[in-house]
Formats: structure tokens, sequence, C-alpha cells
């Protein structure tokens, strides 16, 4: 099982953050929906895959736990509302077209997109988050952790890695997968060893509008489906 298996790297990969000074460890991975989310996940064409600078909420200690428990109708904040809207988008797109923005930001797909599409989040900062943190910072955590985020991707096998901002892209291209992803077009990279894809995307919080966070990444990925 994914998750339990995750549960086994993040015991050796929390026993190393408390050698290097870190209080909490925040665990991620496959987000559990009501005990389903598991063969969903081993059944989908699509394994999506959000890599994070680090957790949303320093309340958290286990993030698999939070969307699928979900009870209110509406999408709780501008995080959640753009992480649905490319999940449903991802899913649902062809080579020829993909849901429109109205669609995909409507709150009833987006609560549902949640609990029935399997997804994995996977935060290079594993520590709570700060007031500021800095690219830097990011960027170092990877190198530090980069064996166990890498066991971590492999343990998830995603198919397509949505880097949630030019940070998180950095840390895939530079330090996990040393370089070799390959550029299909401004947006969208592969390794060509998995044929996983990844996707250089905004961060969910970005002061974009929709329409830039959404159709500018559908209209680059329905080019390589």
């Amino acid at each position: 099982m994914v998750n339990e298996e995750l549960d086994v790297l993040f015991n050796e990969w929390k026993a190393q953050m408390e050698t290097d000074g870190y209080k909490d460890f925040c665990a991620d991975g496959l987000i559990r929906q009501l005990g389903k989310e598991e063969l969903t996940w081993m059944n989908a064409e699509r394994k999506v895959v959000f890599l994070l600078k680090e957790p949303f909420n320093k309340e958290l200690h286990d993030i698999r736990d939070w969307s699928g428990k979900m009870e209110d109708m509406n999408i709780p904040d501008l995080f959640y509302s753009r992480i649905a809207a490319w999940l449903y988008g991802i899913q649902k797109a062809t080579s020829t077209e993909y849901p429109s923005l109205e669609t995909a930001f409507f709150s009833k797909v987006q609560l549902k997109s949640l609990r029935t599409y399997p997804h994995a989040f996977v935060n290079i900062k594993k520590s709570a988050p700060e007031a500021r943190t800095y690219d830097s910072e990011i960027y170092n955590m990877g190198m530090r952790y980069k064996d166990f985020l890498k066991e971590q991707l492999e343990i998830l096998e995603g198919n397509i890695v949505v880097c949630c901002g030019p940070i998180t892209f950095r840390v895939a291209n530079e330090v996990i997968y040393d370089n070799r992803l390959t550029e299909i077009n401004d947006w969208v990279y592969v390794d060509t060893r998995t044929k996983t894809l990844f996707i250089n995307a905004f961060e969910p919080t970005a002061p974009k509008n929709n329409r830039q966070m959404y159709d500018w990444m559908m209209e680059k990925l329905i080019q390589v489906l």
C-alpha cells in the first residue's frame, strides 16, 4: 500500500530532520478519500502529484487527511480552488479540448474532484510554514533531503507531476532528476526514462487571474496528450 510504504520512509526522514534541528514534521502523499484512495490510484490512467514548497497550514501534521474529509460544499480558499481546478482539468483533458474555466472553478465540481480523483501532495520542506520562506531555503531543503524526495516520488509513481511554482520545478529538474527533464513546450517537460510529464506551473496562490492559472496550463498540456 502506497501510504504504508510512505509511513516507513517518513520514520527515517523525520528522524533525520530531528537530528538536523527541526522540531516538527508534516507527512504527505496520497490524499485519503474515505478509504478508496489506494484502489483508485492503482487503477487511474492519470496519477497526479502536486509538488509544493511547504505545508499550507502549520497546524497540519498529516496532509493526507485533509481534502477527503471536507464536509462544506464550498472550497475553503484560493489554494484549494486552484488545486481542484487543475486536478479536474488534467483528468478531463483530451488531445483536442479541456473543460471550460467556468466548469473547473464551479465549487461543486471542485469538491467532487478532490473527493474522487486520486491525487497526491509532496512538500519539499516538510516542516511547518513560516511567515516567509525564501526560495533559497526550499532549494537547500531539496538538496539536503534529495534522496528522501526521490524515493517518495518513486513510491507514488505519479505520471503527471504539477510543480507548483518556479522553485519547485527547479528542485525537481536540477536536484531530484539531475537536469534530465526534456522540454516539450514552455509549460510541459518529460522524463524520457519514465514518460512522466512535469508541468512548470505557478504557485496556487500566485497573484494571477484564474485564466492565467488554468487556461494557460491546459492549452499547453493538451498539446502533449
